[in-house]
């Protein structure tokens, strides 16, 4: 059920639907999911409803790669050495991409 709740969210902010995706955003505490991914997910929504600066406040207090993957999207420097993770791990991958452009 976690994962249905975090995927209509990210649906309804990506089809700007801010209003449910507020709701569903309220609801993200209550999943059962790991604190650092649920900080990661959040962000994300609140990225999507145009809270840049609230969601790389989350993004900031979150020690996951994926964390610094989201930071690199939102235009944010990210200062890590991709060489201490697996190579092939797509949070990795995407700060390489992001990183070349």
């Amino acid at each position: 059920m976690s994962k249905l709740l975090v995927e209509c969210a990210f649906a309804a902010v990506n089809n700007n639907l801010f209003r449910q995706a507020e709701i569903l955003y309220s609801r993200l505490p209550d999943c059962e999911l790991d604190s650092s991914m649920l900080m990661i997910c959040q962000a994300v929504i609140l990225f999507g409803m145009k809270k840049d600066a609230q969601a790389i406040k989350l993004l900031e207090s979150s020690p996951l790669i994926e964390a610094r993957a989201v930071e690199a999207l939102l235009g944010q420097s990210v200062d890590i050495n991709p060489d201490d993770y697996q190579e092939q791990e797509p949070a990795v991958e995407l700060i390489r991409l992001l990183s070349d452009r």
